[in-house]
């Protein structure tokens, strides 16, 4: 089945929920801690050792654009 939101900050805030409810707190069904490499490589994608650098290197991207549209 595929999910269909009516605007990205629907799509957002889905995923922002479903990562923090599942992966992110303490007992969840799969935390395995908070940093990208634990969430990441454990339950997500086994296989991809070097992926969660490449996700950092895309978040710290994406945070440098809003820190700059914030005027941060």
């Amino acid at each position: 089945n595929f999910a269909k939101f009516s605007s990205v900050n629907e799509f957002i805030d889905y995923h922002g929920d479903f990562l923090k409810s599942s992966y992110l707190t303490p007992g969840a069904t799969y935390y395995e801690g908070t940093s990208i490499s634990q969430v990441y490589t454990k339950h997500y994608c086994p296989e991809c050792y070097d992926g969660a650098s490449g996700i950092k290197t895309i978040a710290d991207g994406l945070f440098s654009k809003v820190s700059s549209v914030l005027g941060g």
